[in-house]
């Protein structure tokens, strides 16, 4: 329906190829909500990251799916340095454009997300 907009994570990073093989412990959505959510909340590194994640889990767990746990912050490492950093910027700017145009709509103020800082966060460039 025309005007309906959609912030939910998922919706935006759907098209993400997972790059792992075999039999995943973490969802890739997981993964890439956990990091979105603790690099807003001013997590600056993948140990950063882990340590919120632990933090916040009873609130995370009632929309993801955690009865793998909370993956480390290696795991955090190793598979966002097995992304691919230019689809995962399209997801990015899809999801962060649809919080902006919410915000319109509902006359709100949106925090201005600053891409740079999130990829250098998650990918270190």
């Amino acid at each position: 329906m025309a005007g309906d907009f959609s912030t939910r994570i998922d919706q935006h990073f759907a098209s993400l190829t997972d790059p792992r093989r075999g039999k995943l412990t973490y969802p890739l959505i997981n993964i890439v909500t956990i990091a979105l959510c603790a690099t807003i909340a001013g997590a600056d590194d993948f140990v950063a990251i882990a340590d919120w994640a632990r933090q916040k889990r009873d609130g995370l767990g009632q929309f993801l799916d955690l009865s793998s746990g909370i993956p480390s912050h290696d795991r955090f490492n190793a598979i966002f340095r097995a992304l691919k950093p230019e689809p995962f910027e399209r997801c990015l700017v899809s999801w962060i454009t649809e919080l902006h145009k919410v915000g319109i709509k509902n006359k709100r103020l949106v925090a201005a997300w600053n891409i740079d800082y999130l990829r250098q966060v998650l990918f270190g460039v």
